[in-house]
C-alpha cells in the first residue's frame, strides 16, 4: 500500500486513492466506483490508468479485506486529450490577443464566437454580440445576402473585401475583411478576420487632397508659362509694330488721317 504510493503513484494522484479507499470502506457490496490516476512504467515514464474497483471481501467487523478491479490503460486518449486542450488554449489565447478583430459565424449568419478586438470595434461586450446576426454586425448584409454572397465560394477558399460594421452608438467603422467558409462535421462555420482601415482611409484621403492641390499647382504654374511665353512673343512683334510706326510717324506730315492714325498705334502700344 504505502510503498505503492511512494513509490509508483503519481504524488499529484495520492489523494485520489486515498479517497477511492474511504470510499470503498463506507460503500455498498455491490457499489462500484472509478478513478483515473498517473502510476510510473519501468521505463520512467507516467501511465495514465482509469480503474472500477469494488468490495470483494469484508471482515467480520465490515472493514474492507479485499477489492477487485481492472485498470485501462488510456494513456494515448489522455496525451490526445491534452494535446488538444493544449492547441485550443494556444489557439484561444492568440484569437483574444489579435489586435484585429475576429468573427466566428454559423451557417445561418448567427454569430457564434468573436474576441476582445471584436468587442472594442462593435462598443459591445461579448455577450451582447453573440445575441445577433450578421446583419447586426454588418448593416450591408442581410441575412440572406450574406449567405447569396458566400453561395458560389468554396469550402476553405479565402476571400478579401472591404465593407463597414456597426458600432453601438450607431456610427460606421469601416474595415477589410478576410473570410473563408469551412466545415465542422456537418455543419458550415465562417470565419471572418476584420481590420479597422479608418486610420488608411483618412491617410488615403489626405493624399489625394495632397496629390489635387499638386496637379492644380502644377496646372497654373503650366498656364504661367504659357502666358509668359505669349507674352513674350506679343511683346516681340509689338516692339516691331512700334518701331515701323515711328517710322511712319517720321515720315508723315505733321497733321492729316495718316498722322493721327499712327498716333492711335504709338499710345495703344505705350498702353
Amino acid at each position: 500500500g504505502d510503498a505503492v504510493l511512494s513509490d509508483f503513484l503519481h504524488p499529484e494522484d495520492q489523494h485520489k486513492i486515498l479517497k477511492l479507499h474511504a470510499r470503498l470502506s463506507n460503500s455498498q457490496d455491490d457499489d462500484i466506483f472509478s478513478v483515473q490516476y498517473r502510476m510510473k512504467h519501468r521505463d520512467g515514464s507516467w501511465k495514465y490508468l482509469h480503474s472500477y474497483e469494488r468490495v470483494f471481501l469484508r471482515g467480520e467487523d465490515g472493514t474492507v479485506k479485499q477489492k477487485i478491479g481492472v485498470a485501462v490503460d488510456t494513456t494515448e486518449k489522455m496525451v490526445m486529450e491534452n494535446s488538444l486542450k493544449e492547441s485550443e488554449e494556444k489557439y484561444r489565447h492568440l484569437i483574444e490577443t489579435a489586435s484585429d478583430a475576429v468573427y466566428l459565424i454559423a451557417g445561418n449568419g448567427d454569430l457564434i464566437d468573436v474576441n476582445r478586438a471584436a468587442c472594442q470595434t462593435l462598443g459591445r461586450t461579448k455577450e451582447e454580440i453573440l445575441r445577433l446576426n450578421i446583419s447586426g454586425v454588418d448593416p450591408n448584409f442581410s441575412r440572406e445576402a450574406f449567405l447569396e454572397y458566400w453561395k458560389t465560394t468554396p469550402l476553405n477558399s479565402p476571400r478579401l473585401f472591404e465593407t463597414s460594421h456597426l458600432h453601438s452608438d450607431g456610427s460606421l467603422v469601416p474595415v477589410e475583411v478576410s473570410g473563408q467558409k469551412f466545415k465542422v462535421g456537418e455543419d458550415i462555420v465562417f470565419f471572418g478576420i476584420a481590420r479597422d482601415i479608418t486610420e488608411r482611409i483618412k491617410a488615403q484621403a489626405e493624399h489625394d487632397e495632397l496629390q489635387a492641390r499638386f496637379m492644380q499647382s502644377q496646372k497654373m504654374e503650366s498656364i504661367g508659362n504659357l502666358a509668359g511665353g505669349i507674352a513674350h512673343e506679343f511683346n516681340n512683334m509689338l516692339a516691331i509694330i512700334i518701331g515701323n510706326n515711328e517710322i511712319i510717324m517720321d515720315e508723315s506730315p505733321v497733321s492729316g488721317i495718316i498722322r493721327e492714325s499712327a498716333e492711335d498705334i504709338r499710345l495703344a502700344g505705350l498702353r
